[in-house]
Order: C-alpha cells, then structure tokens, then sequence
C-alpha cells in the first residue's frame, strides 16, 4: 500500500526558514497532509525549480487561498 501522494509545497522565507527558498515535501494521506522531515533549501526560486524538474515533477500555480510564504506546489 503507498504511504500516500507526495507532494513538495514552495516557500518564500517561511517562519521556520527566514532566509532563502524551502521546497517542504508532505504526503496527503487518507486523513490528510501530513509534513514529512525532507527539505530542500536554495537561494533562489530557479534552483529548487530545477530540482522539481530534475525528478521529473509538474508544477501547479499557488491557490489564491494558500498562506502567503507558499508559491508553488510541484507532484
């Protein structure tokens, strides 16, 4: 059985990393997204776009609803 759909949520400076770019990965599981411990940081947004699309991920636009440190989320 999968552990669930992974997904990696961009931050602009988030509370927990107020310098640079954090790609947080989280699974959305049965009972909801749960964040896991891996993270990628960069100085900039081209970088951790790189990696998504290294792995061979979509990028999908931020959500007028999401928090505002969110950019983009990549699957």
């Amino acid at each position: 059985m999968s552990e669930g759909l992974a997904m990696w949520v961009v931050y602009d400076r988030p509370k927990d990393f107020p310098v640079g770019w954090i790609a947080r990965r989280w699974l959305v599981t049965r009972d909801g997204p749960v964040a896991t411990a891996d993270i990628l940081a960069a100085d900039s947004i081209e970088t951790i776009r790189a990696m998504m699309q290294e792995n061979g991920l979509t990028r999908l636009p931020r959500d007028p609803s999401d928090d505002k440190p969110i950019v983009e989320v990549w699957l």
